[in-house]
């Protein structure tokens, strides 16, 4: 393939050679299993050797249809095994029906491939099940980068692209996660790809207008393709409203040209949502009864509070902050301070020993890594900020599973409060969070 793409660039190779290596292809027989069980070992092992075995036989093949020398029968045998292949072999077996005039077959496994594709606010997610390879070489990047050069080169229109494309800027972003060379090529590949195809087609305007009834297409905007726009609009006679809520109608045209955008709407509800809403993440939030734990939703004044947060993820999250807005009649305290001797069963002569002995001489490994250690335990929670009103955690990230975090809180006045709901989002994609319920909490007086 190198080679290839070489003498595409118009480098000189010479013909001589790529014949000797389609003559070496050619020489290489289907061994395709007929099926698991021809393959020795435990089911797992089987079934990972299958896979490698697919997978080599696909680099087998799409080499020889770009030398021009196409396999058709051994294309139409491999097609057959396209539900033991891993989810990364199935859309570059995609990218290699494709290549052939007719692009239905190529349609139908590309379809089959975003099936397990879903929206995460302004990006793709992909599960983290999906996203391994067969061969040596693995990589959680390349899965992706090949649906996206795949969907470029068989359905260039699909609606959801412009996720995709945002999915692979957003891995881009350096991060503590560990990278290999294949994450950084297909980095540079796909996006050096869509950087060429958008400067293809920069000569088209786009234009916003509202499709509201009766506006008759009120103009909002127009954009030039080479720019980056991101107006702001008031939505002053742009909602439409009916029986099942309030919609944003608009329309958004660019003559022949895909065009891929976001909308982000700023609303503030009349009255205070009390159920709960999850939008790519679960959010909890109860109370308990510092004594026992009990939950609960009334205290007596001067009573300690123990606030209990968890939030569940489906899959990898990152740049994850947490809300959690107080009831007014409570008070957090910050129990790293001296002045917070009521909380006791909190210390412990050990940790105090500890904090005495360490004089910030040694940095420590974890300071690197992920998340934040506290007298020997690990949270995710990278960053707290203790508020009169609110407590905010953030974490650079959370992987697929379930997240707590607690904080104690003194009631300091008596009364009926709002019992506002948590709230949590990535920062970089609000649209994607949740938030958990809402209601009311009491302070009783203290006799």
């Amino acid at each position: 393939m190198l080679l290839i793409d070489a003498r595409g660039m118009g480098a000189a190779v010479r013909p001589a050679v790529l014949e000797r290596i389609t003559e070496s292809l050619r020489a290489r027989h289907d061994t395709l299993p007929v099926a698991i069980d021809s393959v020795h070992g435990t089911r797992v092992e089987r079934a990972k050797a299958l896979e490698r075995r697919l997978s080599s036989r696909l680099s087998q093949l799409i080499g020889l249809r770009s030398l021009g020398a196409p396999d058709s029968a051994g294309e139409a045998r491999l097609l057959e095994r396209e539900r033991d292949m891993v989810w990364e072999d199935r859309v570059w077996l995609a990218e290699l029906l494709g290549m052939r005039p007719d692009r239905s077959l190529a349609r139908a496994v590309l379809a089959r491939a975003w099936r397990d594709v879903e929206l995460a606010g302004v990006r793709v997610d992909i599960p983290d099940a999906l996203l391994r390879s067969a061969g040596q070489f693995p990589s959680r990047l390349r899965p992706v980068g090949r649906l996206l050069s795949a969907t470029m080169m068989i359905e260039p229109d699909h609606p959801k692209l412009g996720q995709l494309i945002e999915r692979i800027v957003r891995q881009s972003v350096p991060s503590f996660s560990l990278w290999n060379t294949q994450d950084y090529v297909t980095a540079a590949e796909v996006l050096a790809r869509v950087a060429m195809w958008q400067r293809s087609v920069s000569t088209f305007t786009t234009s916003v207008s509202s499709a509201r009834s009766g506006q008759g297409g009120r103009p909002l905007f127009q954009s030039a393709a080479s720019e980056s726009s991101s107006p702001s609009l008031p939505l002053e006679g742009l909602i439409e409203r009916d029986a099942q809520g309030s919609s944003l109608p608009l329309r958004i045209a660019s003559g022949r040209e895909p065009v891929f955008y976001v909308v982000s709407v700023d609303e503030v509800p009349l009255e205070a949502p009390t159920t709960p809403d999850a939008q790519g993440m679960i959010v909890e939030r109860w109370y308990e009864r510092f004594s026992d734990g009990r939950p609960i939703t009334e205290v007596k004044e001067g009573d300690l509070v123990r606030g209990r947060l968890r939030i569940t993820v489906p899959s990898t999250r990152e740049f994850v902050a947490v809300e959690d807005m107080l009831p007014a009649g409570l008070e957090v305290l910050d129990l790293s301070l001296r002045t917070t001797p009521s909380v006791g069963p909190f210390v412990s002569e050990t940790a105090v020993q500890a904090d005495e002995a360490y004089d910030g001489s040694v940095q420590p490994y974890f300071k690197w890594l992920y998340g934040s250690w506290a007298d020997g335990w690990w949270s995710p929670w990278e960053h707290k900020e203790l508020r009169d009103d609110r407590v905010v955690y953030f974490a650079r990230t959370l992987w697929k599973g379930s997240y707590s975090a607690t904080y104690v809180a003194r009631a300091t006045t008596s009364g009926t409060f709002v019992r506002p709901p948590a709230h949590a989002e990535e920062m970089y994609n609000p649209s994607l969070g949740g938030r958990s319920d809402g209601g009311v909490f009491k302070v009783v007086p203290r006799r």
